[in-house]
C-alpha cells in the first residue's frame, strides 16, 4: 500500500485494511509542518503520528518514500531532519523518488501559467547528494539503479 498516511480514522485503516497488506510505503515530504503546510495544504501532524502507529505494527513492514524536488524537498535542512524521523521511528527502507517535470510542464501549459518547479529532471549526482545526505544521518536509501 502506498500512501501519504493523512488518514484521520486510524483505526478503521487498521481494521479495515491493514489486515489485507504486508508492506505500507508511507510518502513523506517535509520533516516542517509549515513547510507541509505551505506546500501541500497541510501540516504533517497527522501523518508523522500515523506513520508511528504502523511502524507499531507488528505484522506490517513500513517503508518510506520521499520525493526529491530539487530546492524544495531536496534540500539538506529537510533531508537532514526528515532522516532523523525515519531513524528515529524505527524505518529500515527508505526510497527516493527523483524529481519527474513532465507533470508540472504539463500541468502549467494546461493553466498556461508557470509553476515555479524545475524543468529538467534530475541528474545523476542530484541524486547521489540527496542519498549521501541521507546515508550522513544514518538512514540507507535505496535510489533507482540501486539493488
Amino acid at each position: 500500500l502506498q500512501t501519504s498516511a493523512h488518514f484521520p480514522d486510524y483505526d478503521e485503516v487498521r481494521r479495515a485494511v491493514l489486515p489485507c497488506v504486508d508492506t505500507v510505503e508511507v510518502s513523506l515530504k517535509f520533516a516542517d509542518a509549515d513547510a507541509h503546510q505551505a506546500y501541500c495544504g497541510t501540516d504533517n501532524i497527522l501523518i508523522l503520528a500515523n506513520l508511528r502507529r504502523l511502524v507499531a505494527e507488528p505484522h506490517v513492514e513500513v517503508q518510506v518514500s520521499i520525493p526529491l524536488v530539487p530546492g524544495v524537498t531536496a534540500t539538506s535542512e529537510n533531508l537532514q531532519a526528515l532522516s532523523a524521523i525515519v531513524r528515529d521511528v524505527g524505518v529500515k527502507t527508505v526510497r527516493l523518488l527523483p524529481y519527474n517535470p513532465l507533470p508540472a510542464h504539463l500541468s502549467s501549459a494546461v493553466a498556461r501559467c508557470e509553476s515555479g518547479l524545475p524543468r529538467a529532471f534530475m541528474k545523476p549526482e542530484e541524486i547521489a547528494w540527496a542519498k549521501a545526505v541521507l546515508l550522513e544521518h544514518m538512514v540507507d536509501p535505496a535510489a533507482p539503479g540501486d539493488s
